[in-house]
């Protein structure tokens, strides 16, 4: 019965048109420096939204049943699920929505606090240099604890172990990073390696 429902689902989300972006209808234009058309249309499509309901939109950021991203198919769809509201892609995904308020409404709600966690680390690193905040969006995590930089602990701190610059999420990691310079300052290079290459 899942295994059907699951392809059921699959089938209507790729027949609602949801294969593909849609593009943005009159407006200004909304391009930035090195963007894409998809990342433009998606941008202007999130402006046509109220400011309260883009501030949700990208806060959620996908649509809770396709996956994609919220105003890549044109304006996003609001409906109330279970008292919240909820951002679809597309009409096509509203049925399938529906189905179980409950569930897509606690998805959302997930949607939503990795979002909020997300703004908190922008803004956090956004106080660093940009030089520093480079390094800080490579590493992406603190060595010592693994906890990620410019989260709830605020904005990371600078250290220089073993001649290299090192982020860590607070100054009650700043001991033990120095404990052991080497392989704290290793773990970090590692870090930023691994993200580098993603």
């Amino acid at each position: 019965m899942k295994r059907w429902f699951g392809s059921a689902l699959a089938l209507a989300v790729l027949s609602c048109g949801c294969a593909g972006p849609a593009g943005t209808q009159g407006g200004g234009s909304t391009d930035r420096p090195g963007d894409t058309d998809r990342e433009a249309a998606t941008r202007a499509n999130l402006g046509k939204l109220s400011a309260e309901d883009r501030k949700l939109a990208e806060e959620q950021k996908v649509c809770p049943i396709s996956g994609k991203p919220l105003g890549e198919m044109g304006v996003p769809v609001k409906l109330t699920l279970d008292g919240e509201p909820v951002f679809l892609c597309c009409d096509g995904c509203e049925q399938a929505a529906k189905k179980d308020e409950k569930k897509t409404a606690a998805k959302v709600k997930g949607l939503h606090e990795k979002g909020k966690e997300e703004a908190q680390v922008r803004a956090n690193l956004a106080k660093l240099s940009p030089e520093d905040r480079k390094i800080a969006e490579q590493q992406k995590l603190c060595p010592v604890s693994d906890e990620p930089l410019g989260g709830e602990m605020g904005v990371p701190v600078k250290v220089t172990l073993d001649g290299q610059t090192v982020f860590l999420c607070c100054k009650g990691c700043e001991r033990r990073a120095k404990m052991d310079e080497k392989g704290t300052a290793a773990k970090a290079k590692e870090l930023r390696d691994k993200n580098a290459a993603h």
